[in-house]
Order: structure tokens, then C-alpha cells, then sequence
């Protein structure tokens, strides 16, 4: 599907370069899959002309892991450099997500990462870049987890989650004085194999546990997600 362009001057007369522009969406909610599909609906989607110098028609995938959905989607657009194309890709999934129902539309229980690289191609495959395994789906990223426990004395805490991840990269702990925000960060195996389905080793999950150490005891203290900045189950000791 092609979008019309926009009326004027040709973006590449006005001297701009065409950037592919990648961007992937993280959210344990399960409306950013009614979201992603509307990126085949070319009429739900905001015009070329609220994005100056998109080319064609967005291309966009996602995959529901259960514990967060993973959307991604690529832009053709044409601007003056890296940082103005990412930009103009931030702005257009902000368009995308505030038409979203519930905590997605609020920008809330979401991470949003955004690149840009130069287009090497003046064509696009739209069909074989859905397909293509993405190397940036094995980089290590935060995840969600979904409760915590603290031992007797209150200086550790551990957390639980499910995962397909072999192991845990890290987990970060930040501490003030009304609360406790502790990030998990993952290196999944790759969501997609070379023919373009999903992988069987991320479809599979295990739970898992991680316990980190405390400054002082966690008292009173609420417990967050560094995944979303929200706060997590705390489950009391037996």
C-alpha cells in the first residue's frame, strides 16, 4: 500500500536524505496489539501530510510474550539528518499511541526506542523487511517482573518473573527514600528465525528470580518496576 506524497517541493530537491526509521514499542499491555494492527489500514493512520517527507506506507509487526507485548514497526521518510528523522519517527508513533484505549493512550506501562540509519535502497521491500529476523531483538533491554519479597531483616528483596532468556544481563537497583526501583535487564534469544515465524525458544518461558541487596532495610518503602515506573506487588513473608 502507497501513500500519496506530499504536494510541493520534491524533499530530495530541497536536498534532504531518505532514513529508514525503526522503531519498537514495549508494553505489558495487551491493547498495543489492537494498536499495531491498524498499521494495515492505511485510513486509520495519520496522513503523510502530519509527517512531512514519509514515503510509502509504514511496515509494522508485533508479538504478545505474555508478559509484554513487542511491537515494531519501520519508516521510509526523508530529513536533513539521524536526529531529525528519529524525531520524526518519535512523533509519528506518539500519533499511533494516543488513539490507544487505557494505559497505553496515557503513555504509561510502555518503553518506546527509536532509531535511524540511512537508507541504502531508493526501493523498499515492505513484505521481506516483516520477515527479516532483527538483530536488535537480541539486545539486552529491560523487561518487566511482577513481584517482589523481602527477607526478615528487609536489606533483600527478591523478584519473580517468567522468561525465555538463558540468563539475566543485569538488574539495577536505585533506592530513595520512599522507594525502591529495580530494573531487570534480559538478552532474549532472537524473536524471529530466518523464514520469518516466530522462534520456539521465546515462545517458551520459565520463571525466574533474581535478589538483589539493599542499602537499608525496605521498611515502608514502595517497590518499582524500572520497566515502567510502576509500583509491584510486595508479598509478605509467611
Amino acid at each position: 500500500m502507497t501513500r500519496p506524497q506530499n504536494k510541493g517541493s520534491s524533499p530530495a530537491a530541497s536536498g534532504l536524505s531518505l532514513w529508514t526509521v525503526t522503531i519498537d514499542v514495549f508494553s505489558p499491555e495487551p491493547s498495543l496489539c489492537a494498536v499495531w494492527e491498524k498499521l494495515d489500514k492505511p485510513d486509520d493512520l495519520p496522513s503523510s501530510g502530519l509527517l512531512p517527507g514519509l514515503e510509502g506506507h509504514p511496515a509494522g509487526r508485533y508479538f504478545d510474550e505474555r508478559d509484554v507485548v513487542h511491537a515494531w514497526l519501520a519508516l521510509r521518510l526523508r530529513a536533513h539528518e539521524a536526529a531529525g528523522a528519529r524525531q520524526r519517527g518519535q512523533d509519528f508513533v506518539d500519533r499511533i499511541l494516543s488513539c490507544a484505549p487505557g494505559e497505553v493512550a496515557r503513555h504509561r506501562r510502555l518503553r518506546v526506542e527509536v532509531s535511524a540509519v540511512p537508507a541504502r535502497e531508493r526501493s523498499w521491500d515492505r513484505e521481506k523487511w516483516l520477515l527479516a529476523p532483527r538483530t536488535a531483538d537480541c539486545l539486552p533491554r529491560p523487561v518487566p517482573w511482577s513481584a517482589c519479597q523481602p527477607s526478615a531483616d528487609g536489606l533483600k528483596l527478591t523478584i519473580v518473573w517468567t522468561s525465555p532468556a538463558k540468563q539475566v544481563e543485569r538488574v539495577d537497583v536505585a533506592e530513595d527514600p520512599d522507594r525502591v526501583r529495580i530494573t531487570v535487564h534480559e538478552r532474549r534469544p532472537p524473536l524471529l528465525t530466518p523464514g520469518g515465524a516466530i522462534s520456539v525458544s521465546r515462545v517458551a518461558k520459565k520463571p525466574r528470580q533474581a535478589t538483589v541487596q539493599l542499602k537499608r532495610p525496605l521498611a515502608r518503602r514502595e517497590v518499582c518496576d524500572g520497566f515502567d515506573g510502576l509500583p509491584r506487588r510486595i508479598v509478605p513473608r509467611g
